[in-house]
């Protein structure tokens, strides 16, 4: 098989992918010469085909071909989880001491932790432990629910239902939310979780949370729009409003360093507007941000909790401040808080004991509707970024 041969198949393959057509894609690319694949992108291509296909060995060698043409903390993330994968634990425990040993650690680094103590067979209760650190830290919808089936084979009923229950806070709808509900109706009510009628009887509530979400927004629209319409014309002299610095047009990067360059631990918590509508891109600056605080020592642990405007509006902030206690939160579809919430939101920033950095993320118009509305949250916030 020739260079160009080589180049033809990867780009087939890569079309396939795009489709999902993985053992297709397969067919392509298993007879094709590392050697003759100088892109790295089409290496990297190859290796994924592999892993997608269940084919760790073969995965496994082409990012170890990778890792000896280019160094990154993604080829040794894929390095660990393969070389665990294949059974190679002493193989895997060298990667992970490279892993670590680079800069700016992420909290990938406890996932990495996480699948290679079960690697190498640790005691259950171990695992637990991990996962509960990643959760201080990151608190990530997938590794939660395999926290709450940790503590469900361990016997450890109250840990799992509380588990649960955070999952469904928080992470509100979805496959791991359903399964989230399934496991605590198995404690609750005593279901089967492996039959089709608790499956079901799961799904049914989701729907109705969901259709019980969507009633509470369009009453707390009405009520909203209701308190706009009976304010005064000639409005009685307000406090002037500390408006937020502005920060656009940047790379995120830099941006990302001057804020945190200009953000002082002095006690007085920064709080942040986040506008876009790249639900990715914003979750990922709020990690950055999370993070950035806790090394300059603003807030004492680098851990966001994530959590939809319309979960917030159907629970007690109150009661879920210990949990979110010296961290950051950030809310999506900040625009459709409630005024209940935004009174709650209101109350904990103003008493400024939780030591929690407030994220509001939304589009332009949506923020600036729900800031406008309440003008002592709109005092607050310190930075309004476009994403």
């Amino acid at each position: 098989m020739g260079k160009y041969d080589s180049m033809m198949k990867c780009a087939k393959a890569r079309e396939l992918v795009k489709g999902r057509k993985y053992q297709d894609a397969l067919e392509q690319i298993k007879e094709v010469p590392l050697e003759q694949v100088k892109v790295i992108a089409d290496l990297n291509l190859i290796a994924d085909i592999f892993t997608k296909n269940n084919e760790y060995g073969r995965a496994l060698e082409v990012y170890q071909y990778l890792y000896e043409r280019v160094q990154t903390r993604r080829i040794l993330y894929q390095l660990i989880f393969l070389s665990v994968k294949c059974g190679q634990i002493k193989e895997a425990e060298d990667y992970y001491a490279e892993y670590i040993a680079l800069p700016a650690q992420s909290s990938d680094r406890l996932i990495l932790k996480y699948f290679l103590d079960k690697g190498r067979g640790v005691e259950r209760k171990q695992l637990i432990a991990d996962l509960v650190e990643l959760k201080r830290e990151d608190y990530i919808e997938e590794w939660a629910y395999e926290l709450a089936k940790l503590y469900h084979k361990e016997g450890m009923e109250k840990e799992c239902v509380d588990e649960c229950n955070d999952i469904i806070m928080w992470f509100g709808e979805g496959k791991i939310v359903e399964k989230a509900m399934l496991l605590k109706l198995h404690y609750e009510d005593g279901l089967d979780i492996s039959s089709p009628k608790a499956i079901e009887e799961t799904r049914n509530l989701a729907a109705d949370l969901k259709l019980a979400a969507a009633i509470a927004e369009e009453n707390e629209r009405k009520r909203a729009e209701l308190y706009e319409e009976e304010e005064p014309v000639f409005e009685p002299e307000k406090e002037e409003v500390k408006l937020p610095t502005v920060m656009e047009g940047r790379n995120k990067s830099d941006l990302l360093l001057e804020l945190l360059e200009e953000i002082k631990a002095d006690g007085e918590l920064p709080h942040f507007a986040l506008i876009g509508e790249d639900k990715d891109k914003i979750t990922e600056f709020s990690k950055a941000i999370s993070k950035g605080l806790a090394a300059k020592k603003v807030t004492k642990a680098a851990k966001l909790a994530r959590v939809d405007s319309s979960r917030l509006n159907e629970i007690n902030l109150a009661d879920k401040i210990p949990q979110m206690k010296d961290g950051c939160l950030l809310i999506s579809n900040a625009g459709k808080l409630s005024i209940n919430s935004l009174q709650s939101l209101n109350q904990m920033l103003r008493k400024g004991e939780s030591g929690i950095v407030v994220i509001l993320a939304d589009k332009e118009d949506e923020l600036e509707s729900v800031l406008r509305r309440n003008r002592k949250l709109q005092s607050i916030i310190t930075y309004e970024i476009r994403i």
